[in-house]
């Protein structure tokens, strides 16, 4: 299937659809990243074997898997996307600040800069 379909025969509301691809990517980055042991591998054929090897696809427990830094930046945007601006200044402000946090957060307790599944 085709994403245009989704987007020109949906009746799901936006907001809807937007949270949709918000938990999609964390779910995907969560799969991809795998704690950190899969974050930097390029080889498809190497992760495939070792999702055998934890059952398949269809089997793989993913809990207590990380999601990674890019997940938590992604989320930061998000927030200040939603956040009260008016200006682009505004929100360049927001989205710098965001990030910050987020990044300050990780800075000072490494642990929970990664949000557990």
């Amino acid at each position: 299937m085709h994403f245009e379909h989704f987007r020109y025969h949906s009746n799901m509301p936006t907001e809807t659809q937007y949270k949709c691809i918000m938990v999609l990517s964390a779910i995907g980055d969560t799969l991809g990243f795998k704690n950190g042991d899969w974050e930097f591998c390029f080889s498809g054929p190497a992760i495939h074997d070792e999702v055998r090897k934890l059952g398949g696809i269809e089997k793989l427990n993913v809990k207590g898997w990380l999601v990674s830094d890019d997940t938590v930046l992604h989320i930061a945007i998000a927030e200040a996307l939603l956040s009260d601006w008016s200006t682009k200044d505004v929100l360049y402000n927001n989205i710098a600040i965001k990030i910050k946090d987020a990044v300050m957060v990780g800075c000072q307790n490494f642990e929970q800069f990664y949000c557990v599944l």
